[in-house]
């Protein structure tokens, strides 16, 4: 693994979520099975849509609101069509991880391994990967308060 996005929360577009009491009756867009299950428990509904289409979504009122990290909300400008963010619940946290095929990495040139070794090498390329979300959680905070969410 290389590192998680930070604490992913819920944003909405007309009814704030300050606490889980709040979620009966929600329909959120989430990312897969485990945020599926766990807006189940809290008595909401859960949508299965792709990223790229959440701003639609939530713009037609297909969906509430979303599950996701604060990076994504300035990333797919959804600050344009969200009103509520809330800080705090610490829903999830995804992981961020570089797979290869091992046939596809024998497949390579040696040199070109090297180029992958030296750039992928450890806890440098974590540290790196876990600071630049960071900064794009923060500038997105720094969106969403322009945007007049809450």
């Amino acid at each position: 693994m290389l590192f998680t996005t930070p604490e992913g929360n819920v944003y909405t577009v007309d009814k704030p979520v300050r606490t889980v009491v709040d979620f009966p009756g929600l329909d959120l867009r989430v990312s897969g099975e485990l945020e599926e299950r766990t807006i189940a428990e809290l008595d909401a509904l859960a949508s299965l849509i792709p990223m790229p289409e959440t701003y639609d979504a939530l713009e037609r009122s297909v969906v509430d609101g979303l599950l996701t990290d604060h990076a994504a909300i300035d990333a797919y400008s959804l600050h344009e069509v969200l009103n509520y963010g809330t800080d705090g619940l610490n829903f999830m946290h995804a992981a961020k991880v570089l797979f290869m095929n091992l046939d596809t990495w024998n497949s390579l040139p040696p040199g070109v391994q090297t180029v992958f070794e030296e750039a992928t090498n450890g806890i440098e390329l974590s540290l790196a990967g876990a600071r630049q979300y960071a900064k794009m959680a923060e500038d997105a905070r720094s969106v969403m308060e322009e945007a007049g969410m809450e």
